[in-house]
């Protein structure tokens, strides 16, 4: 299973342009940011995601997609 992050959808919707002012707000590092602002990668910690979906004000299940098919 393969996740698809929607960070770069959302964040606009908050103000937050760049992966870099979401580490920022977020208290992430910024390639962790980077990463899945681009979707360069398919898993995050819940942790990560938590802190995000605060600053983003969504649950941290809504910055995700799965995609079926494949693993």
């Amino acid at each position: 299973m393969l996740l698809r992050f929607r960070i770069n959808e959302l964040a606009p919707q908050q103000g937050i342009k760049t992966a870099a002012e979401l580490a920022r707000e977020a208290k992430i590092g910024q390639a962790t940011a980077y990463s899945l602002w681009n979707n360069d990668r398919h898993d995050a910690n819940y942790s990560t995601l938590l802190a995000i979906g605060k600053v983003l004000g969504v649950k941290p299940d809504e910055l995700v997609e799965v995609i079926d098919g494949l693993s």
